[in-house]
């Protein structure tokens, strides 16, 4: 565990959202607005994922 999030822990957690309960077209990614939802790689495998 650690006490920040990077942007591989929030990757790993869309993925397993996207296992979990499928792709959801238009879905809404909510987030606090953190530095790592700011990533290029985020924006791009949310896209991705619906």
């Amino acid at each position: 565990m650690s006490d920040r999030m990077s942007k591989e822990q929030v990757i790993s957690a869309l993925i397993n959202a996207c296992k979990r309960y499928g792709k959801s077209p238009g879905g809404i990614l909510h987030s606090d607005r953190g530095s790592q939802y700011c990533s290029k790689d985020i924006r791009n495998r949310s896209k991705s994922m619906g």
